[in-house]
């Protein structure tokens, strides 16, 4: 078993764990309260092409969140990359059409799907309101996400980040009604804590934490 399956083996363990547990242990302080919003706003959540067990587990957690928060959610799983992309490109068309805004929720390791934005007109591209990118290392396509017109790029730092942790506390946080940036700030908290806890450095206790990248309003 090579370096890199035993860390991504790791992270996918350490937050199927943390969701289980982090209602009792960590965040019983959690608001109930629906998020509201005086506009109408659509979800596109993209899974790359893993495991069964982590896709399962990823959706398991991100629909319901995503749900309680938006008017629409277009979840899509990859099997083939260029099937994933024409099928969110028209996703991604259809939600600029009939909604305000769009919110993008790329649940993938490293990529490169800022560049399925090259087919997209910009009239579609100005409706993205956020980017979140799980994947490794991305904050650094930051310049480029801001080119397209993206208003929020939230992304992860680190090389090798434990970025499902994160995502598993802002999602979390932000879907039961707690404010963007506070919610930013809090998981970030929480990634270190229990990165540190189980022994990590705080190197890469930061790393794993997210960082919103200057993008225009």
């Amino acid at each position: 078993m090579n370096s890199n399956y035993k860390a991504f083996l790791l992270t996918t363990l350490l937050f199927i764990s943390v969701h289980l547990l982090a209602a009792h242990l960590l965040d019983i302080n959690y608001s109930n309260t629906k998020a509201t919003h005086n506009y109408t706003c659509a979800a596109i959540a993209v899974r790359d092409n893993v495991a069964q067990y982590q896709k399962t587990a990823t959706k398991l957690f991100t629909r319901p969140q995503l749900k309680k928060m938006y008017n629409n959610v277009y979840y899509l799983e990859e099997k083939k990359l260029e099937l994933q992309k024409q099928k969110f490109i028209l996703s991604l068309k259809i939600a600029a059409i009939q909604y305000d805004s769009v919110d993008i929720f790329l649940l993938a390791h490293g990529n490169n799907m800022v560049e399925w934005l090259y087919e997209v007109a910009d009239s579609v591209k100005r409706k993205i309101r956020l980017v979140y990118n799980c994947g490794c290392g991305n904050y650094s396509q930051g310049e480029i996400w801001k080119s397209q017109r993206v208003k929020h790029y939230l992304a992860h730092k680190g090389k090798y980040s434990y970025s499902p942790i994160f995502y598993f506390f802002f999602l979390k946080r932000w879907a039961n009604g707690c404010e963007f940036y506070e919610s930013i700030s809090k998981a970030n908290k929480k990634t270190q804590l229990i990165l540190r806890l189980i022994g990590q450095s705080k190197t890469k206790a930061t790393e794993s934490c997210a960082t919103l990248y200057p993008c225009p309003l």
